[in-house]
């Protein structure tokens, strides 16, 4: 079985056309965030800020019920950064 070859441009193409497709999935899919640049910025302002709302918004299939003891020893004061 041959596969056709492809060009730097039919690659670009292709890879933003399953990007396009991958973003549609998700806006489809994801609850929980939205596509407006205001609500988006307030949610990674507050994900920066706050470790428990971070693991619970992007990574909620990690997150139990009640911490690890390696999450709190890891960031004991739940600040994430200190910006």
């Amino acid at each position: 079985m041959t596969h056709p070859t492809l060009t730097p441009r039919g690659f670009q193409t292709e890879l933003a056309a399953l990007a396009e497709r991958l973003r549609h999935h998700v806006e489809q899919h994801v609850p929980g965030f939205s596509t407006q640049p205001e609500e988006q910025a307030r949610r990674q302002h507050r994900a920066r800020r706050e470790f428990h709302f971070f693991a619970k918004t992007y990574f909620p299939h990690y997150i139990s019920k009640q911490d690890s003891v390696l999450h709190t020893y890891l960031v004991p004061d739940r600040n994430f950064s200190k910006h």
